[in-house]
């Protein structure tokens, strides 16, 4: 295969497009990015700098560097052990997958807490219910469009079932804490409206301003599902995933669609490195070894190394794929 051809990446870098154009006004709703989107329900909520929250094992970076500016983060595992209290917790479904527990289960053990369910690679979280019966009273519920469609940025974030308005004024003080274009200024939060009308700068990236304008969330979202549901079965059809556990092909069942599956449970980091390169020099596709939940369980994770391995709709020949992954088995 051509290096010259295209790489995939773990997440779509590639919007998906729909023919029909939004029926109402998103503008307003969607938020740079998603950790922008977790810092505003934090901030929703009035939780500050002397209020802990707990994180997951193994969060990444970018989420630990958000709430660390408004939070004290906490590791999770040493708030259920050590019962340490704390104002919020965030839960992560990691890659799209939903946890293997009903949510209401986890929200009777942080009831007087603050929940934000970190759902950014969840494509199927605008049509799913399985939220929408969540009894517990606050709690947010965060989007990545980036994640979910590959767009140039954008987050969302529900509020016990409401959107929550995005208003830059109540975001950092540097412009690179907000904006889409990052490093390319370091000016002073004071100077955002002289840049605003000067450079005509919006704080969504203007690819994602237009898509916005031009598409419907609800109805991309539901054909990335499609593409990844589709590319999904297939890899379970295949016996690469006959050490999963259970709860993993249940909630295929109730309509998972992750956007990325965990490989190769158990082999070495050596080994793991051997079939990284399988993916990249065949396929042209960016695989990752992390540390994935195998329980499903957030308040009883067991953390194990795999190979990350992307199934979204940029994908297209999964079949071949995987047949040729099963002979170098």
């Amino acid at each position: 295969m051509s290096n010259k051809q295209r790489k995939i990446n773990l997440w779509r870098d590639i919007p998906l497009y729909t023919t029909e154009t939004s029926s109402n006004n998103l503008a307003n709703i969607v938020f740079p990015s998603a950790t922008q989107a977790i810092i505003a329900s934090l901030k929703y909520f009035n939780l500050q700098r002397e209020n802990r929250i707990a994180l997951p094992d193994w969060s990444s970076y970018s989420v630990i560097q958000a709430v660390g500016k408004i939070l004290t983060p906490v590791p999770l595992k040493e708030v259920l052990q050590y019962k340490i209290s704390v104002s919020a917790i965030l839960l992560y479904e990691q890659w799209g997958w939903p946890f293997s527990i009903d949510v209401n289960e986890i929200a009777n053990k942080f009831k007087d807490n603050v929940i934000i369910f970190d759902c950014v690679d969840s494509a199927d979280i605008v049509n799913s219910k399985r939220y929408e019966l969540l009894e517990h009273s606050k709690n947010a519920i965060v989007y990545s469009l980036w994640k979910q469609l590959g767009l140039k940025g954008g987050g969302l974030v529900k509020i016990m079932g409401e959107y929550l308005s995005f208003e830059p004024t109540k975001l950092g003080k540097q412009l690179n804490d907000f904006f889409w274009i990052n490093s390319q200024y370091d000016e002073d939060y004071e100077n955002y409206l002289i840049l605003l009308h000067k450079y005509n700068i919006e704080h969504l990236h203007p690819e994602l301003n237009l898509w916005l304008q031009s598409n419907r969330l609800e109805n991309a979202l539901k054909k990335e599902c499609e593409l990844r549901r589709n590319n999904l079965k297939i890899v379970l059809e295949s016996d690469v995933t006959s050490n999963w556990p259970k709860w993993m092909l249940n909630v295929y069942k109730k309509g998972a669609s992750p956007g990325i599956i965990p490989l190769l449970k158990g082999m070495s980091e050596d080994k793991l490195k051997k079939y990284q390169s399988f993916f990249i020099n065949n396929y042209n596709i960016i695989t990752s070894i992390y540390h994935f939940n195998w329980s499903g369980n957030p308040l009883y994770p067991v953390y194990e190394q795999c190979l990350a391995v992307p199934v979204h709709g940029q994908i297209t020949n999964i079949k071949k794929i995987f047949e040729d992954l099963r002979m170098q088995l």
